[in-house]
């Protein structure tokens, strides 16, 4: 059933989710379909789609630090950054959810730029300097080195270049034991 508005191709891809074995590394971190209908009104139908609760938002935990204090409180830089053990946690099941994708011959694309994601890098790039300045109170040299490796892999503007989400995890700064 393949659909051309952008509600039925992301219907269509969790309907292929549905299909893969929820015992699987990284089928909980997938986005579950709970229902799906249509609402007509003025302006034609639309697709709706029900799926289950996925968390809050970064920026809502950006702005409260993990022991509840709001970042006004917690000092300027806190509200810059999450703390490292939350962005390892975060990172490390974005991961999980693209490798059981890809075995499953999903592929996330993402919005697609003119430029060919060239602004992207260059974002990446400045976060690569700013971080290589302002190093994370709660981030040791060696992390802060294991992190400025990932970014420079996931950052390369060959693609070729560029590591699945397979093998990033791989990546010492995502191992347990920093």
């Amino acid at each position: 059933m393949a659909s051309t508005n952008h509600a039925g191709y992301e219907r269509d891809m969790l309907f292929l989710i549905e299909k893969i074995d929820p015992d699987e590394d990284g089928f909980q971190q997938l986005p579950k379909l709970l229902d799906h209908f249509s609402v007509e009104g003025p302006n034609g139908s639309h697709e709706c789609l029900v799926l289950e609760p996925m968390g809050p938002m970064l920026s809502l935990l950006k702005s409260v630090d993990v022991i509840g204090t709001p970042w006004w409180r917690a000092g300027e830089r806190s509200r810059y950054l999450l703390p490292t053990w939350l962005s390892k946690d975060i990172s490390r099941q974005i991961l999980r959810g693209l490798s059981c994708l890809h075995r499953h011959g999903i592929v996330h694309g993402g919005e697609r730029t003119k430029d060919g994601g060239r602004e992207l890098v260059q974002r990446g790039l400045s976060l690569e300097h700013r971080l290589d300045r302002e190093q994370p109170d709660d981030m040791s040299d060696e992390e802060m080195q294991d992190l400025l490796v990932v970014l420079r892999h996931v950052l390369s503007y060959d693609h070729r270049a560029r590591p699945t989400a397979s093998q990033l995890l791989t990546y010492r700064w995502f191992s347990n034991s920093l």
